[in-house]
């Protein structure tokens, strides 16, 4: 996070930001709760808007994390509390956009874990993804243009 707004300046202009983050936050070492991922984000906004205030953002909320990614043959740096407070960031990152009066997708409509790993995409979920992404781009700067031009 100390490094965003430098990476925001050294990249400026910028049309926009995506900002997908969250899966790792569940890790149990860091026992963190939704709401306290969603409050990390809340403040990468933050930081977002005085560096770079005129970026488009998208938060995207990460897909749910697999019911059995905790297990031994997957990743144990995850546990069940993990998996739920995976299935709770897409509520919690809906309500910090429309808070923050930015855009929101969640991954989860459109991709789920791979049952490889229980943790990450696969070739279908990377390309599902990628489809709804760049819909709601588009509509973004559809949108944009639309209203700059009233």
């Amino acid at each position: 996070m100390a490094m965003l707004p430098f990476l925001l300046e050294t990249h400026t202009p910028l049309d926009m930001l995506i900002l997908m983050l969250g899966t790792n936050d569940c890790k149990s070492v860091y026992h963190a709760s939704a709401t306290e991922i969603g409050e990390h984000i809340s403040a990468m906004l933050h930081l977002v808007r005085e560096t770079a205030p005129e970026t488009e953002i998208l938060l995207v909320s990460p897909i749910f994390l697999g019911n059995d990614v905790w297990k031994a043959e997957f990743d144990p740096e995850f546990d069940k509390r993990s998996v739920a407070q995976s299935k709770l960031l897409k509520n919690e990152y809906q309500r910090i956009a429309a808070e923050n009066g930015i855009a929101f997708l969640a991954a989860s409509d459109y991709a789920q874990a791979s049952a490889i790993d229980a943790e990450h995409l696969d070739e279908a979920g990377h390309a599902a993804l990628a489809k709804a992404l760049y819909a709601a781009i588009q509509s973004i700067f559809e949108t944009e243009q639309t209203d700059g031009n009233q």
